[in-house]
């Protein structure tokens, strides 16, 4: 069995928003080759970016330069388990709270979430179909919430699917993502 324990400090210096320290850490248990435990745990900070602060869309939408950047914390526990030697499983559970969250959704310009929370649960499996071709395929629940415990729109179901072959130098990807559902209120957009 192995275990290890990653701390990191990174900064973030900027003339707008200040300095910032994000704290990470990760840790992993590993208790034969074939399965690991994880989990992480980190501060995160996302200032607004151009098109957020000054995007000019036509039909009114436009960026805020009034706009706050993101900050809060994000974490994932999960386990990876080869179940041969081909094909490779992983799980995991995450959680995400973020004040000031940055939000494009049922307006024309985008807008600070006082207080967002995301959970959910991740399921992907990679399998070598042969030595060239490999298949990456997943699920992603995802349930988005505002600080008034109202939906704040993000898709509920994703599906994921990408096919690579790979020989030499030469790698050639086909990628395709099924989401149920994006926006909010009136535009929302179906699967």
């Amino acid at each position: 069995a192995a275990t290890s324990l990653t701390l990191g400090l990174r900064r973030n210096d900027s003339d707008i928003y200040g300095a910032q320290w994000l704290p990470k850490m990760a840790y992993l248990y590993q208790p034969n080759e074939r399965t690991s435990y994880f989990a992480n745990w980190g501060k995160v900070f996302r200032a607004p970016n151009f098109d957020d602060l000054y995007a000019d869309y036509g039909g009114g939408y436009t960026g805020n330069p009034d706009l706050k950047p993101e900050t809060g914390w994000t974490a994932e526990a999960g386990v990876k388990a080869r179940l041969n030697s081909a094909n490779e499983i992983t799980l995991s559970l995450f959680k995400r709270e973020l004040t000031d969250a940055i939000s494009w959704s049922g307006g024309t310009k985008p807008v600070n979430i006082d207080r967002l929370t995301s959970t959910g649960l991740n399921a992907n499996l990679v399998s070598k179909l042969s030595p060239i071709v490999t298949l990456n395929a997943g699920y992603t629940y995802l349930d988005s919430r505002k600080q008034d415990n109202n939906d704040v729109g993000d898709p509920r179901h994703s599906f994921h699917v990408g096919v690579t072959a790979k020989k030499g130098k030469l790698t050639q990807t086909v990628y395709g993502i099924y989401q149920d559902r994006t926006g909010t209120g009136s535009e929302e957009v179906g699967s």
